[in-house]
């Protein structure tokens, strides 16, 4: 009979003590978190070497299929990504995860050139991949990251 008595005030006392868990990262941590990945990423893609203005269509495609998986990986970590509730950081993080996912369309898009010796379609396919990336940058730079969008 104690334990009923007990209870209801047991669960008066635990409540707000179970409602009160982490929201989330802060900010800084969010921008911390998300600069590792980009640093990670950038090493990554740094590491391919690029070919040569004059390579074939065979240099090209090993040079593709040894960048897709660097950035499926980063499009996959910055999915898990937890993000901020502060300044939109969860809208920022589905933004980057967006850009990813079109970029990795776009590789496949100069895959296609490449593959059937479209100089100028490669070329227009490069263009949009950049300039994609490039507006996701300014965001981030904006949003406070020190690693991500960087331009060197």
């Amino acid at each position: 009979m104690r334990i009923r008595a007990i209870a209801p005030v047991l669960v008066l006392i635990l409540l707000p003590l179970l409602g009160c868990g982490d929201d989330g990262p802060s900010k800084e941590d969010f921008i911390a978190d998300g600069d590792d990945l980009c640093l990670d990423l950038r090493r990554d893609l740094d590491a391919v070497q690029l070919p040569a203005p004059t390579a074939g269509p065979e240099e090209v495609q090993a040079y593709l299929d040894e960048v897709r998986p660097i950035v499926e990986q980063g499009r996959r970590d910055w999915d898990d990504l937890e993000a901020s509730d502060e300044d939109d950081g969860e809208q920022l993080k589905d933004d980057v995860v967006a850009t990813l996912d079109d970029q990795l369309a776009k590789l496949d898009d100069v895959e296609a050139a490449v593959q059937a010796n479209d100089a100028a379609a490669t070329q227009e396919a490069v263009q949009q991949l950049e300039e994609r990336g490039d507006d996701t940058d300014a965001r981030l730079q904006q949003y406070g990251f020190e690693e991500c969008g960087r331009q060197d």
